[in-house]
């Protein structure tokens, strides 16, 4: 499998992506108190900030899957069987 050249500098780029959505986070709650009376506030704000964090989330589990489970290179051949079969 294929691993990443240097897990130190990968875990610093991480912390560096989380500090960003805590710092924004912490902006939304200037303006937006965490209260359950406040779990129907959205805005657009929030709105991207929760789609931005999926959207990491999913990358980061995709590069585990691929480092640690599954190569990359064996999803692409799977596709690439999968066009030559259909």
């Amino acid at each position: 499998m294929q691993e990443i050249p240097n897990k130190f500098s990968e875990r610093k780029i991480y912390e560096g992506i989380f500090s960003i959505f805590e710092r924004e986070l912490e902006e939304i709650s200037q303006f937006v108190a965490f209260a359950d009376c406040n779990m129907e506030v959205c805005s657009n704000k929030i709105h991207e900030l929760h789609l931005r964090v999926c959207s990491e989330v999913e990358n980061i589990l995709k590069n585990i899957i691929h480092q640690y489970f599954v190569p990359v290179e064996d999803i692409q051949q799977s596709w690439k069987d999968k066009k030559i079969n259909s």
